[in-house]
């Protein structure tokens, strides 16, 4: 919620959020208003029913935040195709970024790798200093190797043993707590 919120003033601060005299402008950003007092409140189907009933020239805006509700409601393929729109229609900075990068944290909870990494990487284009992208970035580099089909065969005296017996090595994806195995799985972080 508190990223929803930072959001919201980085993008009065860029003039998405600034009052306008256009009645259209008006309407979106009370449409917007509403859906997130909704979504702090926690009714999800309600900031839902507001974000996705956004109006040009917010409509942007209100797909970022229906994406953000869809992901928080469990319904990744919604949260997908919003963030999609999403980056359809906001401008380059800063919501375009976070679009990306939340496309991308979906993506990869879908099980989509390959395509979760070029939104983690698109983010880093769009902004070379969010470490949460980078650190995603990385997870799902690693995720993705791991999943590589192995070719070699199951010959432990040959010159390739020690890299087949590395790469044997359990998952690593468990997280250590005190120099102990947590049941905590270590993934990707995100806005929700």
């Amino acid at each position: 919620m508190a990223r929803v919120v930072r959001l919201a003033l980085a993008l009065a601060t860029v003039g998405l959020l600034t009052p306008r005299a256009d009645s259209a402008w008006a309407q979106g950003a009370e449409t917007i208003r509403e859906g997130l007092e909704a979504l702090a409140s926690g009714r999800l189907d309600a900031a839902a029913e507001s974000f996705a009933s956004a109006s040009s020239p917010l409509d942007g805006v209100g797909a970022y935040n229906l994406g953000i509700v869809r992901a928080k409601q469990s319904r990744m393929a919604d949260a997908a195709a919003a963030f999609v729109r999403a980056i359809e229609r906001l401008p380059e900075a800063p919501g375009r970024a976070r679009a990306h990068f939340n496309l991308g944290v979906v993506l990869a909870q879908l099980g989509q790798l390959p395509q979760a990494l070029g939104e983690f990487a698109q983010t880093l284009r769009l902004d070379a200093s969010d470490e949460a992208a980078r650190t995603n970035f990385a997870i799902t580099q690693a995720r993705l190797a791991r999943t590589k089909p192995k070719t070699t065969p199951r010959d432990d005296t040959g010159p390739d043993a020690v890299r087949r017996a590395l790469a044997r090595i359990p998952d690593q994806s468990l997280a250590f707590v005190h120099g102990r195995r947590s049941s905590r799985r270590f993934s990707v972080t995100n806005d929700w």
